[in-house]
């Protein structure tokens, strides 16, 4: 279950964040953050507020350069971008000159991190949840 509406502002309204690690639908060096989904808005606005440190966003290359029909921050709100190898390099370049600090994984890199992957099957569940694993392992050490 995951928070959302009424009751999701009013807990974030009581947080005083010292990182905070999002995902998004698309990032854009001109446009910002967007989302496909109006209900993440608000709370993503809120968290961004709340949050005094890293403000961390995670997105695999697909992400890099789309623009959904919701904003909610532009590149300014953010710190730090992790993404993938096959990221556009262009628009990586316009996100590093707007001081983002990009940090790319290699998505085919050998990396075991089943330790962190307690009781799910990802041979199963397939190599995107585990990149996605790993991009949030490498966020949550910058935090």
């Amino acid at each position: 279950n995951i928070l959302c509406g009424e009751f999701a502002l009013n807990m974030i309204s009581s947080i005083n964040a010292s990182a905070a690690i999002l995902g998004v639908s698309g990032i854009n060096a001109e446009v910002g953050l967007t989302s496909s989904s109006p209900q993440d808005i608000a709370i993503n606005k809120a968290m961004l507020s709340r949050t005094r440190g890293k403000k961390i966003v995670v997105a695999d290359y697909s992400k890099i350069g789309r623009v959904f029909n919701f904003s909610f921050s532009s590149l300014k709100g953010i710190t730090h971008l992790v993404t993938d190898s096959r990221a556009d390099k262009n628009e990586l370049e316009k996100m590093k000159a707007a001081n983002i600090e990009v940090i790319t994984v290699n998505p085919d890199e050998n990396v075991d991190l089943r330790f962190k992957i307690q009781n799910m099957n990802y041979k199963k569940r397939g190599a995107r949840v585990f990149r996605t694993l790993r991009f949030l392992f490498i966020a949550s050490s910058l935090a």
